[in-house]
């Protein structure tokens, strides 16, 4: 078309061309020209026939590669509930990927076809099970795939890798949905080998889904949790073997073993205790070590063993890690989350017994500090798995809005002061991140954290020392009041105003003990900026001005204090303006405060006293 012309125009034009020529090109393409009535030419490209076919095949190819590779994500979205599509277009391109095979790149990329087909089917599972059950013979044939379909590894698999969209995942969700309506063995094995998968996202996907239809599955649930309590101990004796952590190679032996009595009905019941697990775990790695290692090399690894438990020349306290795999059961009960926002009237005291173990767990690998050695730390800092539990408490501590059932996590973790510092901080930083937004009851909330906030102060663990140079629990005090970055960036917002406002006592208790030291006045500072900080600005104010003097230099400049001090003045006397001038202590202490700043020269504490100066008639 020749630039510029409209294309309405154009296609007028060229629907009056007629053909009057037809060459055949050097690589025996068609060539057809015709000559319109005006003049202009329109050439056309056309394949002979037996090149035609092998194009049209390339294209078919290609549709078919693309389908394998994207029909298992968006599968996924669909299970999420982010996207749609109809159960005819999907079986359609079910069968269409289940009737063909790459046979290029060597079968490399066929576990993308096979996710494919598993995704797929899991959704017609799950999202369309009606629509399937009025299609019999496409029932029949889905289910019958379902059940003959084996997943299969790519090259550079992992266990770790983030992967929802793999068929081990799909065919365990299928398993998991299907369990609702029969309980034939390739059904189990289905679910089971999901909740025992080699991807540890497989577990997570899994019993997510078994979460989701709890009601319906009933027992069938606590069974598939059992499942996992033991498949912790089971694949970490397992990994031991293979030497290896992405080494599945020795999983299928533990797995047969586990689903014997799981298909037996031997994990009906309430939960399992983790230390039965542990206790499983540490025999079955003993015995690993009987088989595997010499006699010298086992009196060894006792030695080592014995030589880091009386090791204490360093203050440095080794936890002892349980005989089991803590990623499983952090993705087996990732559904716990969830369960604490929303459970069902019956199940609250399942989801206690499930918090209860996840902790009793972590409490058991946390030494405890010796009373005559203050000093003493745990080495290392928090697994992952370790801040997914904290995080879960403080969750179930929230929403239980209850003081006594909050004190039976949160009194263990703080007597354990700043030997376990990190892991105290993990529990106080979501106790205000996590907890504080899911609690239903500020007037509960802040009755649970005064409560907190008291029980600390009465631990000599948790005392201020003499100087105003460094304390251990100096970090620990600033997160037990929320000032952490994360903690003020929830709790700093308006609606929080009455909750800070009913902690406002704790507040100044704590500010009296804590402000002498410099990142406790620069957090301090920081929050007070806020707008539910806001609240407490008058007596922020005074306390500030009555530490800010006595503040090392060194601490004026690493927390910036000179720039936060100034600021908390400034909005005190934007919103406060007329109690610092009718009320005697806020003024003073405002002053003094002031005087302070403009000693050290801080341009905004300057340029505030020439503001205010005339009101307050200072000079």
């Amino acid at each position: 078309m020749p630039k510029g012309m409209p294309a309405d125009v154009a296609q007028s034009q060229f629907a009056t061309c007629r053909t009057n020529v037809i060459l055949l090109d050097r690589t025996g393409m068609v060539a057809a020209s015709g000559h319109g009535t005006d003049g202009q030419v329109l050439i056309t490209m056309a394949w002979p026939a037996h090149l035609e076919k092998i194009a049209q095949q390339s294209q078919d190819e290609t549709k078919l590669k693309l389908l394998a590779l994207g029909l298992a994500l968006r599968a996924r979205r669909v299970l999420d509930g982010e996207d749609d599509l109809p159960p005819e277009e999907l079986t359609a391109q079910i069968q269409q990927l289940a009737n063909w095979k790459d046979s290029s790149n060597d079968g490399s990329q066929e576990h993308y076809r096979i996710s494919s087909i598993a995704g797929g089917l899991a959704v017609l599972v799950i999202k369309h099970r009606k629509w399937l059950a009025e299609n019999a013979d496409l029932e029949k044939w889905c289910l019958s795939t379902l059940r003959d379909l084996k997943p299969v590894k790519s090259e550079h698999d992992s266990p770790m890798s983030i992967n929802n969209h793999g068929a081990e995942t799909f065919l365990g969700e299928a398993g998991v949905a299907l369990l609702q309506e029969s309980t034939e063995e390739w059904v189990l094995r289905m679910a089971f080998e999901g909740a025992t998968g080699s991807h540890y996202s497989s577990t997570l996907y899994t019993l997510w889904r078994a979460y989701l239809l709890r009601e319906q599955l009933g027992d069938r649930f606590g069974e598939l949790v059992n499942v996992v309590v033991l498949w912790s101990a089971l694949r970490h004796a397992a990994t031991r073997e293979s030497g290896y952590h992405a080494n599945d190679s020795k999983l299928p032996a533990f797995r047969t073993t586990l689903f014997q009595r799981y298909v037996t009905g031997k994990f009906k019941g309430p939960m399992i205790p983790l230390r039965r697990a542990e206790i499983l775990g540490r025999r079955l790695e003993e015995r690993i070590e009987r088989r595997s290692m010499s006699t010298g090399e086992q009196e060894q690894r006792k030695a080592r063993r014995e030589w880091s438990v009386q090791q204490d020349g360093d203050r440095k306290l080794y936890r002892e890690m349980p005989n089991i795999d803590l990623v499983v059961i952090q993705k087996g009960f990732g559904f716990l989350a969830a369960m604490v926002r929303q459970h069902l009237p019956d199940e609250k005291q399942a989801l206690e017994r499930y918090v209860r173990e996840l902790f009793d767990l972590l409490m058991r690998t946390l030494p405890k500090p010796k009373a005559e050695d203050e000093r003493c730390e745990i080495q290392g800092t928090a697994y992952e798995s370790d801040r997914w539990i904290m995080a879960r408490v403080a969750e179930f501590a929230a929403h239980a809005n209850s003081v006594e059932t909050a004190r039976i996590f949160y009194r263990p973790i703080l007597d354990l002061g700043p030997t376990a510092k990190y892991w105290v901080e993990d529990f106080l930083e979501s106790w205000i991140s996590l907890g504080l937004p899911l609690s239903g009851d500020l007037h509960g909330f802040a009755s649970i954290w005064q409560d907190m906030v008291g029980y600390a102060e009465t631990l000599p663990a948790w005392q201020p020392g003499d100087s105003n140079y460094w304390c251990r629990a100096e970090g620990l005090a600033v997160h037990l009041m929320g000032l952490s970055q994360v903690g003020i960036g929830i709790l700093g917002d308006a609606k929080y105003k009455d909750l800070v406002g009913s902690m406002a006592v704790a507040f100044d208790r704590w500010a009296d003990r804590w402000l002498k030291y410099g990142s406790a006045a620069g957090w301090f500072a920081y929050f007070l900026r806020t707008e539910s900080g806001q609240v407490l600005l008058r007596q922020g104010v005074k306390q500030i001005a009555a530490a800010a003097a006595s503040l090392p230099d060194r601490e004026w400049q690493h927390h910036d204090l000179g720039a936060l001090f100034t600021e908390v003045l400034s909005l005190c006397w934007k919103y406060n303006q007329k109690d610092v001038e009718k009320d005697v202590t806020l003024r003073e202490a405002f002053l003094r405060l002031l005087t302070v700043l403009c000693a050290r020269q801080i341009p905004e504490a300057l340029h505030l006293r020439a503001k205010v100066s005339e009101i307050l008639g200072v000079s």
